[in-house]
């Protein structure tokens, strides 16, 4: 996890600076830099509609399928327990079919 510290500032500075960064890094462009550094999926339709991403999508096709599966993709628990909630209900599905 990624900490940035604004220290020595009021609460309007800090607040506009946090406005600042967020429209920054969620901007299209930065987002396209941002997955092509990383690897991850762009987080914005413009990005991924951004000429740029299509050339990428050209060139590796695989990473254009995966970007066209996260219209299908839907949010998973952040619970702790997550895995072992999953294990549970596997096997209880096994029993059960």
């Amino acid at each position: 996890m990624t900490r940035v510290a604004a220290t020595g500032m009021n609460i309007e500075s800090k607040e506009e600076s946090a406005r600042t960064f967020m429209k920054w890094m969620t901007d299209a462009k930065q987002t396209v830099t941002s997955s092509l550094i990383t690897g991850y999926q762009p987080t914005r339709h413009s990005a991924i509609n951004s000429q740029e991403m299509q050339d990428v999508f050209k060139k590796n096709r695989l990473f254009k399928i995966a970007s066209d599966q996260m219209e299908f993709a839907s949010p998973r628990l952040m619970e702790l327990a997550y895995y072992e909630i999953g294990k549970i209900l596997i096997q209880k599905f096994k029993k059960h079919s």
